[in-house]
């Protein structure tokens, strides 16, 4: 009987006992680099059939030759725990942990078999998967198999789990009255209209609050933004339109003096504010992908200021482009490794025949149709003349509510986006700077 060496290498065969797990992973099964006896015993006797079919006697039975008796009841024990039902997150997450424990052997084992002919090499380690995909294991899912909230839970965390919003016409678009994780929410308008303080407003209202809830009730893990600046704007930028937006103090007075306002309270808010500020054109989809999945940190929310910044391939043409970025945001914001749902907002420019537009429709976000059809909430901030932005904000989408509620918004002397009544908005308009 041989050793057991990789503890890791068990748990991986002990998963595939639970069928779900099996099916997510089956397509690698075949290359899988299994390293133990053990696996390629127990991998034998399967003979065409599935390993979540067997009892444990069968088990038992197999094993008897290759672990000692205290050895073959704690594996068994393990598989006994493997076959407890799991939800689709834990599920995804023991598929994406064996993915990267394949992907990384199937490395190392390349190298040192090839490392004497480079090109070869380099021609092998592309054969290798970059990303874990289960297609061939898609879910084919009975609708009525759970009760919608056990469906939820397993999805999105929890309904009180969704994030409050400033803007009563928002609130008044969806079921939740909030912003619901797992969704992409767009923010379009203009150069300076507003975008960006809608939503650094957005996310001081969902910080000010301190949601702990989000995170089980710990109060040691306080809800965490990642915004990702993307353009010319400053570290002092940020921290005095936060400051502004927070305290409700002139944003002039703010700049001014800085250190008056941005107080041991409103820095305690801004940590969990975490920042990148990076110039136009030099952070791509993938790194984007990989900078929120990759770090050390879990994020409740990731803002991106704005879409048209990010890095794109030079023969891409915009349609693709917004296409791809999109289609990232959504797995950022539905991720397939475990990690719950999370809010993404986007800031995005509408076209240019909508410029000068009071009001902006759904038609009107800008450079590619499939921006439109990947996001789940789309809202617009048209332009009027006034002392400072003003003009329509519009719910030009909103996937599982109702579309086009409209409303007269102006931003005021500290920073904040505001509703208004159309009485307030003409006297506003007509006003001088």
């Amino acid at each position: 009987m041989s050793s057991i060496k990789l503890q890791s290498e068990l748990s991986y065969l002990a998963s595939l006992f639970n069928k779900d797990i099996y099916l997510a992973v089956k397509y690698m099964l075949n290359d899988f680099p299994w390293k133990t006896q053990v696996s390629k015993a127990v991998l034998k006797s399967v003979d065409g059939g599935n390993l979540y079919e067997w009892d444990t006697s069968t088990l038992n039975s197999v094993l008897s030759s290759q672990m000692m008796e205290e050895e073959r009841g704690a594996f068994i024990e393990l598989v006994e725990g493997y076959k407890k039902d799991k939800t689709k997150a834990e599920v995804n997450a023991i598929a994406s942990s064996m993915f990267d424990h394949y992907r990384n052997t199937k490395i190392a084992d390349t190298v040192t078999r090839f490392s004497e002919n480079p090109q070869l090499l380099l021609d092998k380690l592309k054969e290798i998967p970059s990303t874990f995909s289960g297609a061939d294991g898609v879910e084919i899912y009975p609708l009525g198999s759970k009760p919608a909230q056990e469906l939820i839970e397993d999805e999105l965390g929890d309904l009180s789990r969704v994030f409050p919003t400033n803007f009563r016409i928002v609130a008044d678009a969806t079921p939740y009255k909030g912003y619901l994780p797992g969704q992409v929410v767009m923010f379009c308008s203009i150069p300076g209209q507003g975008k960006s303080a809608a939503m650094l407003q957005e996310i001081a209202l969902i910080l000010t609050d301190n949601y702990t809830k989000f995170h089980n009730g710990d109060t040691d893990k306080k809800l965490k933004v990642l915004w990702l600046a993307l353009g010319d704007l400053m570290k002092f930028d940020f921290v005095t339109r936060f400051t502004s937006v927070v305290t409700r103090e002139n944003y002039f007075n703010v700049v001014a003096n800085p250190d008056k306002y941005f107080t041991e309270p409103v820095r305690d808010l801004a940590n969990q504010l975490h920042l990148v500020t990076i110039p136009s054109k030099k952070i791509t989809t993938q790194e984007i992908v990989d900078l929120v999945n990759n770090g050390e940190n879990y994020y409740d929310i990731v803002v991106i200021d704005y879409d048209s910044n990010v890095k794109t391939k030079e023969e891409t043409n915009s349609y693709d482009a917004g296409g791809e970025l999109y289609d990232a945001l959504s797995e950022i914001a539905r991720p397939t490794n475990g990690q719950l749902a999370r809010l993404v907002m986007v800031a995005s420019q509408p076209k240019v025949m909508y410029w000068s537009s009071e009001h902006i429709p759904l038609e009107g976000a800008g450079e590619s149709s499939r921006k439109q059809h990947a996001v789940d909430m789309m809202i617009t901030m048209g332009k009027a003349n006034g002392p400072r932005p003003c003009g329509i904000m519009t719910v030009a989408k909103s996937r599982r509510g109702t579309s086009n509620a409209k409303s007269p918004y102006i931003m005021t002397e500290y920073g904040h986006i505001e509703l208004v009544e159309t009485g307030k908005y003409s006297l506003f308009k007509q006003s001088v700077a």
